[in-house]
């Protein structure tokens, strides 16, 4: 299961670094960047054990929706 996350997507909002912030952080530029994740292509990704309600609510609450679980 991993994290997909979209950062051309990503307005700066910061809902998920705060929501979930072992997970996600903001970064220089104020977009949101997945803590431990890898660059593939354009996107960035991380592998997670478990879908936590943390994991949920961050990706959930995302205004753009640049995040999404695959399974």
């Amino acid at each position: 299961m991993k994290i997909v996350y979209e950062p051309k997507k990503c307005i700066g909002c910061g809902i998920c670094a705060s929501t979930s912030p072992a997970h996600f952080k903001m970064n220089k530029d104020n977009k949101a960047e997945l803590i431990k994740g890898k660059k593939v292509k354009d996107n960035c990704e991380l592998e997670i054990k478990e879908e936590t309600q943390e994991i949920k609510d961050a990706v959930n609450m995302c205004p753009v929706q640049c995040f999404k679980i695959v399974k």
